[in-house]
């Protein structure tokens, strides 16, 4: 009975029941599922892309045979608590180091590893350790699989900048702690020194450098400062954090 007294406020035209049934019958629900489906589409895209730049940058790598560079990786493996060296590998293409891997934890570090001095190489190794005694690796893939299926939750991007930015302040933090301050802020400038532009058709781009230790240069300031006032860094307490993450 309401129908009849329904007027458009444009024009005070009475709406017609045909207009209101069309309303009302329109399958609201299914058209936000579907918009919603299509946005996960796109993320899972992008995600794919990543995952396909990173395995063209990582096809390249060979297992790491230089003594110094596997002896300096076993002894900051063992300061940092690890029960065994993850595998040690370089890659041609990367300007960055990387650590990735969960079950068969690696390391995979840029051809210009071998320059750095030992102080710096012992910084950079132990920064890439902390990430794995962390599982950062697993938990920044588990941050990307939610942002690509739930990219309409602007929140989830802000957080994960935020986590990033944390999460590479405490490894620093930790290999300063099991090296020196100074060390670990030189490797960083030397680090970010690999991250100018490549020549033309190089495979190297600087968004892939961005998983790396560098992260970006744009913080490379605040990371150095943060370094050399590095403290003994404090525990995490995992039950708590889980707890506010969920």
């Amino acid at each position: 009975p309401m129908v009849g007294l329904l007027v458009a406020q444009a024009g005070e035209q009475p709406i017609s029941l045909a207009a209101v049934e069309a309303v009302a019958e329109t399958p609201w629900a299914s058209i936000v599922v579907g918009a919603a489906a299509l946005c996960s589409s796109f993320g899972l895209l992008w995600l794919w892309r990543m995952w396909r730049r990173l395995s063209r940058l990582l096809a390249t790598r060979r297992p790491e045979t230089d003594p110094r560079l596997l002896s300096a990786a076993a002894t900051m493996a063992a300061n940092l608590g690890l029960r065994q060296s993850p595998h040690i590998s370089r890659a041609q293409g990367l300007s960055t180091p990387i650590a990735f891997g969960f079950i068969r934890p690696e390391i995979c570090l840029p051809a210009r590893a071998s320059a750095l001095d030992d102080a710096s190489l012992r910084a950079m190794l132990g920064h890439e350790l902390a990430h794995l005694r962390r599982a950062d690796p697993a938990w920044m893939w588990l941050g990307a699989w939610l942002q690509a299926l739930f990219p309409w939750q602007l929140l989830l991007a802000a957080s994960r900048r935020e986590w990033s930015r944390v999460v590479e302040l405490r490894c620093d933090a930790e290999a300063a702690h099991h090296t020196s301050p100074t060390a670990v802020a030189r490797c960083l400038i030397e680090v970010a020194e690999w991250l100018r532009p490549q020549p033309t058709g190089s495979l190297v781009t600087q968004p892939m450098a961005a998983l790396g230790m560098a992260a970006r240069p744009s913080a490379l300031r605040e990371r150095v400062e943060a370094a050399l006032g590095a403290a003994a860094p404090v525990p995490t307490r995992r039950f708590v954090a889980g707890g506010v993450a969920a």
